[in-house]
């Protein structure tokens, strides 16, 4: 950027005109890591990603119901495998809008199948293993309207959390799960990232 780039640029996806981003411009020399990413994950999801030295920020935004009370999420993370696409062992983030309006982002494990129970399905990290798992998510904001939930939050690239979270590796493509879904559902859809 210089003198004349504006601090803000708005962006509108172009397949689904309710979903689009604010992004702040910022001097690249201050991090020289710093790459703004984006993709439709499908017709129902969008992802934004900056990576910096040691976090990653995400927005993320999904086409949610409005027409009930339920609380529908939308999910993003790794895959549990580095070699492939794979549910077990995947760490993604959950995100939802509650109905007071308040964002939410919560780590979570998937080490099955089916919903969380006892510390074990697809669970929020902190209720893993006793409490030895944490939510590494953190910088939480968003917002719900007109049928779109945009959340942004950020992570670490690296936790120090071996036993629930992934590493997440910038520089090459890695393997990706996200769903779209009312809370307590465990669909996950999946891809890899190039």
């Amino acid at each position: 950027p210089d003198e004349t780039t504006p601090d803000t640029v708005y962006y509108q996806c172009a397949t689904h005109l309710n979903i689009g981003w604010k992004i702040t411009v910022t001097n690249p020399s201050v991090n020289s890591t710093m790459e703004k990413n984006c993709m439709s994950l499908d017709s129902s999801a969008n992802l934004q990603w900056t990576a910096y030295n040691t976090s990653v920020t995400y927005t993320l935004c999904g086409c949610v119901d409005t027409t009930t009370t339920a609380i529908e999420y939308v999910g993003f993370g790794l895959s549990g495998s580095n070699s492939a696409t794979l549910m077990l062992g995947a760490d993604p983030t959950i995100t939802w809008v509650d109905n007071m309006g308040v964002a939410h982002a919560e780590d979570y494990y998937l080490s099955s199948y089916v919903q969380c129970r006892d510390g074990a399905g697809a669970c929020p990290d902190v209720v893993i293993s006793g409490g030895r798992c944490k939510n590494n998510v953190f910088n939480i904001s968003g917002s719900r309207s007109n049928g779109v939930q945009c959340v942004t939050y950020s992570r670490p690239l690296s936790t120090n959390d071996t036993e629930c979270d992934r590493i997440i590796n910038p520089s090459q493509p890695q393997y990706v799960v996200w769903g779209v879904g009312g809370l307590g559902e465990t669909a996950f859809k999946h891809f890899r990232r190039a």
